[in-house]
């Protein structure tokens, strides 16, 4: 055979190789379900028409993800939307090894309660490890609110639960989560008092108190944080004085992120000395504001410290008209916090009042190694104004010679 034609029949028979191989097809199972696993439940089924092994691979994926969006198409009612949806979940969890779900995750808005209280019983199991609820429905006493299976409060292989929008906590059954180590609440009518009783070794909390529920009489009067938490994210949006006891000892908490209203009667902290970073938005009413300095002085192994304007002036709106001298004043004995360890500072809104200008200026003179101050000058402030506190503050002795002052 000439040469040529060698050439060519081989060159043939190398691509002929390279089409036949198909490397995703080649790898195991429990890779290609973990793979599925990522994936929404709509879209990890419809990979069951690549081939013949495809077919039931889902049904092996230990992660179930619905979402009603992709159902809600132009054109469709609302019981139109909800038939689709409900066929596709009842047609997947009558075909899925349920029992064998270790994540369920469920965001709904098109299906009654009794509907969604059937998948998540179904999904609840001894080998579930993570369960995360997005709900909103309508109930003709409590609209737009969801009851939960008690099965889920006591479930105690759960490791990681959200419960998120319309779901209704009111009537908890007890609680009892032994392996819970991250949770999330963002409710409406929630106890957060009676989840946090049961969950003895939690470490991650993200908590959001909405406005506290219909029913006037209802009052919870305390928060007590899990001993054992390391990141805690904390809002509350609750009206006043409807929380007379917040208590944070959490001795091992590293992040904080908390967004309060200064009306609680009493709060207790731990002091924090394995803190890394902690963001402050406090908003100080004229009363029950002795707590906050106890904060910051829980705080004060902080590598990194955001306090946002309203915890700094202590809920005072700072005119350019405000009054000289300055009212505030220097701690006697110099903090190590500023003298040796801080580094890195920014203050935004500035507006050049005599409490501000005080504070920058202590800042400068006794921060030794205070290697970036950052002042973001208030935008409302006119171009003079504004070229009078460059001049200013440019001017101030700074206690570190590496500093650098940047005015914006």
């Amino acid at each position: 055979m000439p040469k040529q034609n060698q050439r060519n029949l081989s060159g043939k028979v190398a691509i002929k190789r390279t089409r036949k191989i198909d490397r995703i097809s080649s790898l195991p199972d429990s890779l290609l379900c973990h793979i599925l696993s990522f994936l929404p439940t709509i879209e990890a089924k419809a990979t069951g028409v690549l081939s013949r092994r495809w077919r039931h691979l889902w049904k092996e994926v230990p992660v179930l993800y619905f979402e009603d969006d992709p159902f809600n198409r132009p054109g469709f009612s609302d019981d139109e939307i909800e038939e689709c949806f409900v066929d596709f979940v009842d047609n997947v969890v009558a075909q899925h090894k349920v029992p064998h779900v270790e994540k369920f995750k469920l965001e709904c808005s098109v299906c009654g309660e009794d509907t969604l209280t059937r998948w998540i019983s179904s999904a609840v199991g001894p080998h579930l490890k993570e369960l995360d609820l997005c709900l909103c429905i309508y109930r003709d006493d409590y609209p737009e609110t969801c009851d939960l299976p008690q099965s889920v409060f006591t479930c105690a292989s759960l490791e990681s639960l959200a419960l998120k929008y319309r779901i209704y906590l009111y009537s908890l059954p007890d609680v009892c989560l032994p392996s819970l180590k991250n949770l999330e609440l963002d409710t409406i009518y929630v106890n957060p008092e009676k989840v946090l009783s049961g969950c003895p070794v939690l470490e991650n909390l993200k908590l959001i108190l909405e406005a506290f529920p219909l029913n006037p009489g209802i009052n919870y009067p305390a928060i007590h944080m899990p001993h054992s938490l390391k990141r805690l994210t904390f809002a509350d949006k609750s009206r006043e004085d409807s929380l007379k006891l917040l208590e944070v000892d959490t001795p091992y908490l590293e992040y904080l992120d908390i967004k309060l209203q200064g009306h609680y009667l009493n709060v207790l902290f731990s002091h924090f000395t394995n803190m890394v970073e902690a963001q402050l938005d406090i908003y100080p009413q004229d009363k029950h504001l002795d707590w906050i300095p106890e904060l910051l002085k829980a705080l004060r192994s902080t590598e990194r410290l955001v306090l946002k304007l309203d915890t700094t002036t202590g809920g005072y709106f700072c005119s350019e008209k405000h009054s000289e001298p300055s009212s505030w004043t220097p701690p006697a004995n110099h903090p190590i916090c500023v003298t040796s360890n801080l580094m890195i500072l920014g203050f935004s809104g500035y507006r050049d009042s005599a409490d501000e200008r005080a504070f920058i200026a202590y800042i400068l003179q006794k921060g030794l190694v205070l290697a970036i101050m950052k002042v973001l000058i208030n935008v409302e402030l006119r171009p003079k104004k504004t070229y009078t506190i460059r001049k200013k503050l440019s001017t101030l002795p700074r206690g570190s010679k590496t500093v650098h002052l940047i005015i914006k």
